[in-house]
């Protein structure tokens, strides 16, 4: 997913490219390559725009990511983990995951952005 408004506001504190390669040296060696998990991994909330107004629950394209995380949780690790706006009342609880912090999706291969 996206990041948060958090980890954006965050991100503010890198001023110049030599902030940056230090941030992702020591995020390369926190998380090197080869110890990464071998899955892409995405999590978010229901949100939806104009394009998606009018479409049911499982015709929006993060729904459809989530089930094919669901067919193939080898591949990839997928899950709202929060229902919000149009959809706040849903209870399908098959879909929902735990949230998982920005730098902690680091440890995956792939990290979706939908």
């Amino acid at each position: 997913g996206v990041p948060s408004y958090a980890n954006w506001a965050s991100l503010k504190k890198f001023k110049d490219e030599r902030q940056w390669q230090r941030h992702f040296k020591k995020s390369n060696e926190k998380y090197p390559w080869a110890t990464k998990i071998e899955k892409a991994i995405w999590r978010g909330s229901t949100t939806y725009n104009s394009i998606h107004r009018y479409k049911p629950f499982k015709d929006i394209p993060r729904t459809q990511l989530v089930e094919k995380g669901l067919e193939h949780p080898e591949l990839i690790d997928a899950g709202f983990h929060h229902f919000i706006q149009k959809f706040e009342n849903l209870t399908a609880t098959e879909y929902l995951a735990s949230r998982i912090k920005m730098n902690d999706m680091q440890r995956f291969k792939a990290v979706i952005d939908i």
